[in-house]
Parts: C-alpha cells; sequence; structure tokens
C-alpha cells in the first residue's frame, strides 16, 4: 500500500513539458495573515489545475504554484467547492500571489477580471457572478513581454526570466458583506513617544438583510439589518505581542471612531493612536506590534483583521540617511526570486532560509529588484529586521519611450499596484524605479516627476532611483535617495564616477551605490588575476567596498544575492548556460561563493578571507596577427602573380570609372583571381569584427548593443558562442562576409531588369566584389587591431575608420553599378537611398519596437564609449 500511495504521489507531481517542479505544500501558518481572523474563511487554489496551451482543446494536469519556462498562451481551470453555508455570507475575493503576465478570470464562464503584471493582487468576485457550491474557475494568461507595449518591457540583460503561468500561491477569500479592504499606517517618533496613523478602507456589499453576530463573538445574539445603510464603529488596538501561549499580549494603544456606510460603498477613515514608550523597530531590534482592526455594528463584530505594526522613521538629512533619529549606513543586497529546481515558484522553507542566511551575513536592506515580492518575503524581512527597497517594475527603458503616454499609464499602474500590495509592511522603507534614467532627457524628466507625484498622493516612504548624471538640478529634486547602477566596472573608474556624482549633488542629498555586481564563470577558480574568476568577484566586492568608505557614501546594493535565470543570453563570462545570471554570492542552487563570505565579513566588520590570487596569463591573441599576414601574403602573390592582376588593383582604386567602364565593355577579368579577392575581403572584414567582438567580450555595453541589435535569443547564443572562440568566430564571420558579397551581385544582377543593358552575374559579382577593395587597406591594422583598442580613445576612432571605409565601398559600388547600367550615377544613388529610407520608415511605422530598438543601439553604443 505504502508503494502503490508513494507511485501515486509520484505521478501527481510530474509537471507538463515547460512547467518546473512545484514546490511542497507550505505549513498553515503561512496563511496566518489571511486566516487569523475569526471573521474570514480561506479556500485554497493550490494543486492540481488542468492546463492548455492551445485553447483548450488539449489538457494536462498541472500543480499549481508552479513556474512556466515559456511564452505560450496558457489556460488554467480546475474546480472548487464552497460549503451552501458560506455562499450567502461571504463576499469573495480572489487572491494572487503571482501570475505571469496579463491574466483574465473567470467562474462558471462569466467574466471576473483582468490584470497585468506578475506582482500580488487581489480582485473582488463581482455580485453579478452567480457561485455555487461547485465552481470551475478558468485563469487564461500570457506571458509575452516586448520592447513596447508591455510594462515590465522585455528583460534585457541584468533582467531575471519572466516565468509565466500561476507562479505563487492563489486563494479564495471569504469576507463579510462588510469589510475591512485595506490599511495603510504610518508611524511618527516624538521623543519616547510615538504615533500611529491609520488610513482604514472599508467595503460594503448588499447589506440589507446581512447576518451579524451568533460567530465572530461568542455569546453575541446573530441579528440582520434591515436597512441599505448602518452606523458602524471601527476600533483599532495595538498589543505588544505575548512571549508565550501563558503570556497574553499586552495593549498599549486604542482608538475607535463611528462611521456611516450604505450597500456598495466605502468608506475612508483616518485614525490616529498614540504609544507611550514605544519600543522602536530597526535591523538591529526589530520590534513588532500587533494591530488588531475590528468593525463592530451595535457592539457586534462584523470584521477583524490584524496586521504587524513597527514604529520607526526613514528620513534624509543632508548626505545621510536617518533611521529613527540615527545615521544608518545602508549594506544591502538585491534578491531575485529564482532557483534551481522551482524557478521563481520558491518553498517557503527556501524563502526563509534565504532571508535568514541574508541577515546573518549583516545586511541590513534587500534590495527587491523585481517588483513586489512574494507577501511572505515582506513578513520575513519584518520579523527578522531587513528593511526594503521596493523597484516599481517598468523595465530598463531608452530614453525616447518615456514620452510614449502608454507606457507611461502602465507604468503609473505599476505604481499603484506596488504601493497597495507593498504599503502594508513595516520593512519597506522606500520605493525607486527599475530603469536608469538619463540625466540628459527632458523626456525623462518629465516622466518621473509624473511616477513622483503619483507615489507621494499615495504613500510616505523615500523614492530612490539611479541616474547616468546628477548634473540637471530639477532632476536631483525628484529623488530623495539618488544614486547608480553600475556593473563590473574597473574600481578607479568607479571612484572616479562616485566623485562626480557627488560632486553634482553638492552635498544636497546622500548618494548610495543602487546595484554593483560581477559575473563569474562557473567553476572558474583560477584565482583572483582572472578577471572572471570566483575570486575575482570576491576582490571586486572587498574594492567597491572600500571605495564606498573612501568616498563616505550612505551605501551600497550587491547585485545579487544569488545567480538567476535571464530571458536573453549573456555573453560576458562564456558560461556553457548562457541564459544564466552568474553574480550571486549564491549560486542558483545556493551553493556558496567566497563572495557571500566577503561580503559577509566586510557588513559585520571582520577581517576579510584571504583570496587565491593565482597565476593567470590572457589568452594569446597571435591568430589575429597570423591570419592578417595570411591575407596579405595571398594579396601579394596575386599582385604578384600577374601583371593585367596588378594594373586593375590600381586602376579600381584610382580610376574607377574606367575601370568599371571596361568591365561593362571588355569583360577582361579572371572570375578566379575575383573570387580569391572576395575571399581575402571577407577575411579582413571577418578579422576586423573578430577582434572588435573579441576584445570587447567582457563589456556588459557591448553586450548590451549586440542584444540591441540582435533580437533574435537564437542568434545571439550562437554569436555568444562564437565570440569566445576567435579561429571559429573569424571562419563564421568570413563565410558571412562573402556571402554578402554574393547577395550583393544578385541585388545588383536582379535590378538590371529596369535598365536596356544586358548585364550578367559575373560583371554584378565583379563589382560586388572590386567596389570593396579599399578593405584591404586595413589589411595591417586589423592585425594589431586587438592591441590597438587598448590605448585610450583608440575604440572611437577605430569604429570611425570602419564606417569611412564601409561608406567609401557603397560609393564605389553604386558608381560601378551606374557605370554597368549605363546610366547617370544620381540616379542609382538617388533610388539606392530612396530604397533604404523607405524600408526604413515602413519599419519605423509598422513597429514600434523599430524605434525603441534603435534608442538600445544608440545608449548601448554611448554606454561601450563612455565606460558606462
Amino acid at each position: 500500500m505504502l508503494f502503490v500511495i508513494s507511485a501515486l504521489n509520484l505521478g501527481a507531481q510530474t509537471q507538463p513539458k515547460g512547467f518546473l517542479k512545484p514546490p511542497p505544500a507550505p505549513d498553515n501558518s503561512v496563511y496566518s495573515s489571511l486566516t487569523s481572523s475569526p471573521t474570514r474563511s480561506v479556500i485554497s487554489l493550490n494543486g492540481t489545475w488542468q492546463v492548455s496551451d492551445d485553447g483548450g482543446d488539449t489538457k494536462r494536469s498541472v500543480q499549481v504554484p508552479s513556474s512556466f519556462n515559456g511564452q505560450d498562451n496558457l489556460v488554467f481551470t480546475r474546480t472548487f467547492q464552497i460549503p451552501p453555508d458560506m455562499l450567502q455570507n461571504y463576499q469573495w475575493r480572489i487572491v494572487c500571489f503571482g501570475v505571469q503576465y496579463q491574466t483574465t478570470i473567470s467562474i462558471n464562464g462569466q467574466f471576473v477580471s483582468q490584470h497585468e503584471s506578475g506582482m500580488p493582487f487581489t480582485i473582488k468576485v463581482p455580485d453579478e457572478v452567480k457561485l455555487a457550491t461547485t465552481n470551475t474557475i478558468r485563469v487564461e494568461v500570457t506571458n509575452r513581454l516586448d520592447y513596447t507595449s508591455t510594462v515590465p518591457l522585455r528583460k534585457l540583460l541584468l533582467g531575471n526570466r519572466t516565468y509565466g503561468g500561476i507562479f505563487r500561491d492563489m486563494v479564495l477569500l471569504g469576507v463579510p458583506k462588510v469589510w475591512i479592504n485595506d490599511v495603510r499606517f504610518q508611524t511618527v517618533l516624538n521623543g519616547a513617544n510615538a504615533e500611529a496613523k491609520f488610513n482604514v478602507q472599508v467595503v460594503s456589499a448588499a447589506i440589507k438583510g446581512m447576518r451579524i453576530g451568533g460567530g465572530g463573538d461568542s455569546g453575541a445574539v446573530e441579528t440582520r439589518m434591515t436597512e441599505d445603510r448602518g452606523d458602524f464603529e471601527l476600533g483599532i488596538g495595538i498589543r505588544r505581542p505575548g512571549g508565550s501561549d501563558s503570556v497574553q499580549a499586552q495593549e498599549v494603544g486604542r482608538g475607535t471612531q463611528t462611521f456611516g456606510l450604505e450597500s456598495k460603498r466605502t468608506a475612508s477613515i483616518a485614525l490616529s493612536i498614540p504609544v507611550t514608550n514605544a519600543e522602536l523597530w530597526a535591523p538591529s531590534s526589530p520590534n513588532l506590534y500587533q494591530a488588531v482592526l475590528q468593525v463592530r455594528y451595535k457592539g457586534v463584530l462584523v470584521d477583524e483583521q490584524t496586521m504587524n505594526v513597527g514604529f520607526r522613521t526613514l528620513t534624509v538629512s543632508g548626505t545621510q540617511i536617518i533611521l529613527n533619529g540615527g545615521p544608518i549606513t545602508l549594506k544591502g543586497v538585491v534578491y531575485l526570486e529564482d532557483s534551481q529546481d522551482y524557478g521563481a515558484s520558491l518553498p517557503y522553507e527556501m524563502m526563509k532560509k534565504d532571508i535568514q542566511s541574508i541577515k546573518d551575513m549583516g545586511v541590513n536592506l534587500i534590495r527587491f529588484a523585481d517588483g513586489v515580492p512574494h507577501p511572505y518575503l515582506l513578513q520575513l524581512c519584518d520579523q527578522l529586521g531587513v528593511m526594503a527597497f521596493v523597484d516599481i517594475s517598468m523595465g530598463t527603458p531608452p530614453a525616447a519611450l518615456f514620452s510614449d503616454e502608454n507606457y507611461m499609464r502602465r507604468s503609473l499602474d505599476r505604481v499603484r499596484f506596488t504601493v497597495d500590495e507593498a504599503g502594508h509592511s513595516t520593512c519597506v522603507v522606500a520605493y525607486g524605479l527599475s530603469a536608469v534614467i538619463p540625466g540628459n532627457s527632458d523626456k525623462a524628466l518629465k516622466a518621473v516627476g509624473r511616477l513622483k507625484n503619483a507615489l507621494d498622493s499615495l504613500d510616505h516612504r523615500l523614492f530612490y532611483f539611479a541616474s547616468s548624471s546628477w548634473a540637471n538640478p530639477q532632476l536631483r529634486k525628484l529623488a530623495d535617495i539618488p544614486g547608480m547602477n553600475v556593473f563590473d566596472i574597473d574600481p578607479p573608474k568607479l571612484r572616479d564616477m562616485i566623485v562626480a556624482a557627488k560632486k553634482d549633488l553638492n552635498g544636497e542629498k546622500p548618494f548610495v551605490l543602487l546595484g554593483y555586481g560581477k559575473f563569474v564563470q562557473l567553476g572558474n577558480h583560477t584565482g583572483s588575476k582572472d578577471p572572471i574568476s570566483i575570486e575575482a568577484q570576491a576582490i571586486y566586492i572587498s574594492d567597491v567596498y572600500t571605495i564606498l568608505q573612501q568616498t563616505e557614501t550612505a551605501g551600497g546594493i550587491y547585485w545579487a544575492f544569488n545567480d538567476y535565470r535571464t530571458d536573453r543570453p549573456i555573453l560576458t563570462v562564456n558560461n556553457e548556460e548562457q541564459y544564466l545570471a552568474t553574480c550571486g554570492v549564491y549560486g542558483l542552487g545556493r551553493d556558496l561563493r567566497q563572495g557571500a563570505e566577503m561580503l559577509s565579513n566586510l557588513y559585520t566588520d571582520q577581517k576579510p578571507p584571504n583570496v587565491l590570487l593565482g597565476d593567470y596569463s590572457p589568452p594569446s591573441t597571435v591568430i589575429f596577427i597570423a591570419i592578417g599576414i595570411g591575407c596579405a601574403i595571398v594579396f601579394l602573390l596575386l599582385i604578384n602573380s600577374s601583371r593585367r592582376f596588378r594594373e586593375n588593383v590600381f586602376r579600381a582604386l584610382l580610376r574607377p570609372y574606367n575601370f568599371y567602364a571596361d568591365i561593362r565593355d571588355q569583360r577582361i577579368l579572371s572570375n578566379v583571381q575575383t573570387t580569391i579577392l572576395g575571399l581575402v575581403i571577407a577575411l579582413t572584414f571577418a578579422l576586423i569584427v573578430a577582434s572588435l567582438c573579441y576584445y570587447y567580450r567582457m563589456d556588459e555595453s557591448f553586450d548590451a548593443t549586440l542584444s540591441a541589435i540582435v533580437t533574435s535569443d537564437f542568434i545571439k547564443e550562437f554569436l555568444n558562442y562564437i565570440i569566445w572562440r576567435p579561429a571559429l568566430s573569424i571562419t563564421i564571420f568570413t563565410l558571412f562576409f562573402f556571402g554578402l558579397l554574393l547577395l550583393v551581385a544578385l541585388i545588383i544582377r536582379a535590378c538590371a531588369a529596369l535598365v536596356r543593358n544586358r548585364i550578367f552575374f559575373t560583371d554584378a559579382y565583379i563589382i560586388s566584389v572590386w567596389g570593396a577593395l579599399p578593405v584591404l587597406l586595413l589589411i595591417v591594422p586589423a592585425m594589431i587591431l586587438y592591441r590597438l583598442l587598448g590605448v585610450p580613445g583608440a575604440g572611437p576612432i577605430a569604429f570611425l575608420v570602419m564606417m569611412i571605409v564601409v561608406l567609401w565601398m557603397v560609393y564605389r559600388v553604386l558608381r560601378g553599378t551606374a557605370v554597368i547600367y549605363d546610366v547617370r550615377p544620381l540616379k542609382v544613388y538617388g533610388y539606392a537611398i530612396g530604397t533604404v529610407c523607405a524600408l526604413f520608415l515602413v519599419l519605423y511605422v509598422t513597429s514600434g519596437e523599430t524605434s525603441t530598438a534603435f534608442s538600445y543601439l544608440r545608449e548601448g553604443i554611448g554606454g561601450l564609449y563612455t565606460g558606462r
């Protein structure tokens, strides 16, 4: 019997293709925030669902919650039961801790609601939706992000994986017909005394005939409301939790207020409660109180909600961050919900271990960089004493997108969602932006102003964001905590950037390094001299921490606690798994790295650990020189093998019109020699591109630029692979550029149908190859380009020279085409430029992503050559 039961359980846990392992069922205590009320009831919707990826034609069993590693449109269905005596006495709400991304929910074939984002949300089941004892819920999920019309946008290099499906818990919450819908609180300190300011939202359904009493209060007589309006009382009692079951909690403050409420209306009640000698909440002493909120009607309990409250204040003063009246230095880490087996569907036990590990490291602040985390994580931060920064998840848009009204409306919605779900936690001390704001963009400045105003209207907490420059005084006014995000920047350059930023801030605001990190190559323990070794990460953490202390910043936040999966392949560290951001001080499977020990010792003022220096030698670049010499030798052999070929080379460069006229009239060039010349040209171009890619292979700005150019993940993954292997990349790029020469020849031959002259493919082929002849002038620079790029300022010069040569090539090909076609050159130039402009215009108008891609490309190139 035991064997059969085990087999059945194992079969129940088998997930369909694309779904990761479901987390173990949590202990009932994790639902305490929902169930610790005598007036409410919870029906869990976790468990076995049916899922379909073809609109419902075929269905498979799947365990919920679980993370879907894909972008298919999914339809989830299941049945659930509601006891008959609960149907009439409760108003029902669906609580979703995480469904990604666009969600449409219906029950019994009746529409309930739509929602966007993967953050927690709660929706009311409308009265028009008729519930029965047996019901069917349907959840349609679309998990496809793009670069323009979704918020957050499609994730870029540092963005974590956008898992789909129902990846966190989902429950059905039954509340009374009059219920406490939302609670916001703010604590104010005044010496030894404190005050808790509550703003409570009480909502009603149809209250006439509502049954009250007989269940919530022992001994209370059941009554029914006879009108559509009633006078209720809100009471809030603040009590210090008891130390054990035998020690009752002591009430330290209470307040009450009456209010009137009609059917299907909302009442907002503000209530302040003074507390004498309050014990303050801080990372060193996370003292929490319980606030018990009760709504009563004629003394009879209607609804009750219990929440944790901590007394604390966080403000800024000059260059300091002030917690409870004293300065504090932020010692932070970024936390992103991902794991080896479960994806974003973290088991509760893992969440508890992670936050405890973070606390033990001496961390006093967690930045939740993907928006509102699982509510249990914030509950743990409350209990253990870890402050939280919560990002407003809006992606990393280019400056051009800030003027897009559709994007801004969705971003403003994210502000409201974030405050709705994170505003109940004491640990949340600030909200911020996931995007880096360009400091010289008026569009971005206006957009941040709108987001700031929306946030201030909803909550009292501080506002942080990173910018590329803090020189603009209007931008400085918007940030309570200004900062910057950097990744794998050389420590001396980082020091200069911080000093410049602090100079711009002029002592007006505290500066925080909001995110810094370093990728590592998995299994690389060659020592800290190797820039992608695990030991190099530990040294990088130490160097940056020292800089933060020497420059007297208000703190720094390391990115990140653990490795995490990404949506785009990463180039910079040559990992076999390209979709893994290996910047964590713990691995995806929570394996410990030396960076964790280094960060912990620094945060707790202990002696830093010894780090292996190692013996590292940079990879050899002899292959570039050898192939460059080979190209030069082949070209010289061609020149010396034939006097006519040598003459044609000089005529093609110095007198192109006569050269192309001879081709048109005499066709005297050898196709064999032309092909060899074409291969040398393609090889030279390949050598230049391979050298550039190999030199910048560990530069995040180059990776961002490449990602903007190559939107296909498959092609990007292939390029990442070959860039780290120069011999292979030179071979592939040579074939690519020779194929490009053949494509140009085909286009020239095809367009010949529009002219009277009879044009052969060999003519077009010769124009294409010999038009690219100027590339051979770069053979010598190409073979030493990798070394030249190490000279300051050489990168922009190399790019400029390449662009000049490419434009020269294009001009020569068009000029040769005009001669072969026997038409005026201006006519060919006009048609060519007009065609390119028309294609670009069509792409720009028909696809918003084209302009966005160019914006990403422009900013990536800017970062590449400015060192950002």
